[in-house]
């Protein structure tokens, strides 16, 4: 299995979104995935202008010679599997991964299909069965606030013909680095993560009491938001 992964939180290493995809990414590659990881704030990524030179001028190529076409669409081609990671932000992906699709529009052809019913784009990869999987964190406490997001991927997955094979998402994320300094143990969040990993290489499935796991209520709704409030308040009176 040949996975490409890519984080766009701006936050790169420092992410809690990072902390969650790195175990997954080690249960890919302890099952003998090979895996290329790119954070999308380092790469030179060009807001896609819409002209449809890609599908017209020049198929297939895009008219951006910048890392979206040297770097990532390589490997993409050649993945069985894309790795998605992003925070919420203002109810959906960040505007780097958002860019990240748009510019993906090289990658199809303008000819219209009917594909289960509805009317798509056929692609230029070799579909086969690409997956893809979703890693995301988000403050707020509930995990509904993932479901414009998720809505969004299972959307693109339709339209790139992959299949969705897991959205990994942790709501109130923070308590993942605080809950230690609280004495709360998150240690069977952290190991969902890396059993999905291992799932998905060996099976090609992710189960989905894995994916319960991971978005499991780690305080009551009332402590988290009390909590909060007290951390953002002391923050608040060390900078006034």
């Amino acid at each position: 299995m040949k996975a490409l992964a890519i984080n766009s939180s701006p936050k790169k290493s420092e992410s809690i979104t990072q902390i969650l995809l790195d175990r997954f990414l080690d249960g890919l590659k302890e099952s003998g995935a090979e895996v290329d990881f790119f954070f999308l704030q380092d790469l030179d990524i060009k807001q896609c202008r819409g002209d449809y030179s890609c599908w017209f001028k020049t198929p297939g190529v895009c008219i951006f010679n910048d890392d979206m076409s040297t770097k990532l669409r390589p490997l993409l081609e050649k993945s069985d599997v894309l790795v998605v990671a992003t925070p919420v932000y203002v109810d959906g992906m960040t505007g780097q991964m958002k860019t990240f699709f748009d510019r993906c529009i090289a990658t199809g052809d303008p000819h219209i299909v009917i594909r289960d019913g509805h009317c798509r784009h056929e692609g230029r990869i070799p579909h086969g069965h690409r997956k893809m999987v979703l890693v995301s964190t988000c403050g707020f406490w509930e995990v509904d606030n993932f479901d414009p997001l998720v809505h969004h991927i299972e959307a693109i997955c339709r339209n790139m013909n992959m299949t969705l094979a897991g959205a990994l998402v942790r709501p109130h994320s923070g308590m993942i680095v605080h809950g230690e300094r609280l004495g709360i143990d998150v240690s069977d969040i952290l190991d969902a993560c890396y059993e999905a990993g291992k799932q998905l290489a060996e099976t090609g499935s992710i189960d989905d009491a894995l994916v319960d796991t991971i978005r499991r209520p780690i305080v009551p709704m009332e402590d988290f938001v009390q909590g909060a409030n007290m951390m953002i308040d002391q923050v608040l009176s060390q900078i006034r």
